[in-house]
């Protein structure tokens, strides 16, 4: 998904109409977003993994996102709070599997594998 709208680069001369969100940052204690769009030439551009133009905003979101709700597994709850059950899911899991690792497997995670056994605090 992307935005299309043609925008000039300044004193450039490149056109680009492809608008997507690169990078999305959440600070979840002061709940702070900020969200990166870069821009491409077009899809097909961006589609065959060619590089964006050097046009890119930055901005600050506040609660714009976060704070928008979503029905997830039958709840409804804020985008804040489906990240961040999903990025304790994700660990959980994470944690599954370097646990599961050899002791002298010099590719296990000991820090993620704490978590292992962890249980949910609600």
């Amino acid at each position: 998904m992307a935005l299309k709208k043609t925008q000039e680069i300044d004193n450039l001369g490149i056109e680009g109409n492809y608008h997507r969100v690169v990078q999305f940052n959440i600070n979840f204690d002061s709940n702070d977003t900020v969200v990166t769009f870069q821009m491409y030439k077009n899809k097909a551009t961006r589609d065959a993994g060619k590089n964006p133009t050097s046009q890119q905003i930055q901005r600050e979101m506040k609660n714009r996102v976060i704070n928008k709700e979503v029905i997830y597994q039958g709840e409804t709850l804020s985008l804040l709070q489906v990240l961040k059950k999903l990025s304790y899911i994700a660990l959980k899991e994470w944690a599954t599997e370097e646990a599961a690792k050899q002791v002298d497997d010099t590719t296990k995670d000991n820090e993620v594998a704490f978590f292992v056994d962890a249980t949910d605090e609600l």
